[in-house]
């Protein structure tokens, strides 16, 4: 890290609703220091995906626009306080977007669900359905389904529905699965640190729902330097 070099002092607020102080070189992009939270944060908060830093983004607060990754900090003027979050994917035609984005995380990667029905499996070749694939599980195994599962709101809750003969378990429970009507079969109700198993690939989801305090911003006295 260098030295003797003049620091701009930074508010940036994260997802979880706290705020944090922050010391950075003036040359330092955005991008960069997008790259800097992500490391510093991303084992507090677990939806976070430190692999995908092209998710993510800062905005000067009341922008609806990310600022430019390769701008510096010097060039903010007098501008001290940034808003960190993830740039959630367009909405597919024939889905609609989740009030609250669901999280899936898989070892160290953060699948983000942003819509419903937002399928759970591989992508297939030529399918007019591949668009609504949120999460793609064909990097990890091929015994996957091509659609697996996918997530929906129920009552205003998500809830995860079966939709392969594939056996597939909610904390340890066998999901229901209609066999002559899979998207009728009943949707399930998520919760938090709840853990989706697919027997067939071992693979389990761990689901994250990230709620932001209830008392808004809480800034902390930590003060991280970005070089």
């Amino acid at each position: 890290m260098a030295s003797g070099k003049r620091r701009i002092g930074l508010q940036i607020h994260l997802p979880d609703g706290t705020t944090h102080r922050a010391l950075a070189l003036p040359e330092v992009t955005m991008a960069q220091l997008v790259d800097e939270i992500l490391a510093e944060f991303g084992g507090d908060i677990r939806y976070l995906d430190r692999h995908e830093p092209q998710r993510y983004g800062l905005w000067s607060p009341g922008d609806i626009r990310p600022l430019p990754g390769d701008r510096a900090i010097h060039q903010l003027g007098t501008q001290t306080m940034l808003v960190f979050r993830e740039q959630l994917p367009a909405t597919p035609r024939g889905a609609m977007p989740l009030e609250q984005p669901v999280y899936l995380r898989y070892r160290s990667h953060v699948f983000c669900v942003a819509w419903q029905p937002g399928v759970i499996g591989r992508p297939k070749p030529d399918s007019p359905l591949n668009h609504l694939l949120a999460v793609n599980l064909e990097p990890y195994s091929l015994a996957v389904s091509r659609r697996q599962a996918e997530i929906v709101v129920v009552q205003g809750a998500p809830a995860v529905r079966r939709l392969s003969v594939n056996p597939m378990r909610l904390n340890g429970q066998l999901l229901p699965f209609n066999e002559d009507a899979p998207e009728h079969s009943p949707a399930i109700p998520l919760s938090a640190d709840d853990q989706l198993s697919l027997e067939s690939s071992s693979i389990v989801l761990h689901c994250l729902l990230p709620t932001a305090p209830a008392n808004g911003p809480t800034p902390t006295p930590a003060a991280p330097e970005v070089a």
